[in-house]
C-alpha cells in the first residue's frame, strides 16, 4: 500500500515515460486510486494483527480468541461500509465477494 504514498511520484514517472510509450498502460485512473485506498483500509487491521503476532513473544490461546474475533468484527464493518457505496462502483462487488473467501 505504498503505492498511495507515493501517488503523486508515480504518476510524474509514468507520464513522464507515456510520452516515450513506454509504462502508459500503468496509469491508473482516479476510480483505480479509490480502490487501492480501500483495498487498504480492509486489509490493515490484518497487517496490524500479523505484525502484533509476529513480534510478539506471548502468544496465548485468549489472544487468538481476541484476534479471531476482531478479525470478523472488522470484516463484517468493512463490506457494510462498502455496501453503502454508490451503486455504479463495479468494484465493489469484488470487496464484497473477497467477504466470502475470509
Amino acid at each position: 500500500m505504498r503505492a498511495l504514498c507515493l501517488q503523486a511520484y508515480i504518476e510524474q514517472c509514468i507520464s513522464l515515460a507515456t510520452t516515450e510509450r513506454k509504462y502508459g498502460q500503468l496509469w491508473l485512473i482516479q476510480e483505480e486510486w479509490t480502490q487501492v485506498q480501500e483495498a487498504k483500509i480492509f486489509l490493515k487491521p490484518l497487517s496490524d494483527y500479523m505484525h502484533a503476532i509476529s513480534t510478539g513473544q506471548h502468544a496465548t490461546i485468549h489472544n487468538a480468541f481476541f484476534i479471531y474475533n476482531d478479525i470478523f468484527d472488522n470484516i463484517d464493518k468493512q463490506c457494510k461500509r462498502i455496501r453503502k457505496l454508490p451503486a455504479n462502483t463495479a468494484w465493489a462487488a469484488g470487496f464484497l465477494s473477497a467477504k466470502k473467501a475470509c
